[in-house]
């Protein structure tokens, strides 16, 4: 889901989780980084495995490297607690046949709801 929601001008350097949290690190080429950021911010907010208003960009700094400069970023966010039957449709939706199939599975067995 992530490669759908991405701007081309973003390149992405550390996606880090921990329990609910996620932290997104990442650079975007100038003069229209913010607006790319801004734009990944939207699309990451209407996610179904993003909580809602949960992201924010939690610290912005430039950079140059020989005649180009970039717009480093740290994007925060809070995972959702999507249904199975979210889940599954999203995942069929997006093509991960493997993931669809195991959360089916987990379903039929009744370890999730």
């Amino acid at each position: 889901e992530l490669r759908e929601k991405l701007p081309k001008s973003i390149q992405l350097i550390t996606i880090k989780s921990y329990g609910k949290d996620l932290t997104i690190q990442g650079k975007a080429t100038q003069p229209l980084a913010l607006s790319s950021i801004n734009s990944l911010e939207l699309q990451l907010s209407n996610s179904f495995l993003i909580e809602d208003k949960s992201i924010f960009l939690s610290r912005a700094w430039e950079s140059k490297n020989n005649k180009n400069s970039v717009l480093n970023f740290t994007l925060s966010s809070k995972f959702s607690n999507p249904s199975s039957e979210t889940l599954l449709a999203n995942y069929e939706r997006l093509g991960s046949i493997g993931l669809f199939k195991r959360v089916n599975l987990l379903k039929q067995e009744g370890l999730i709801k």
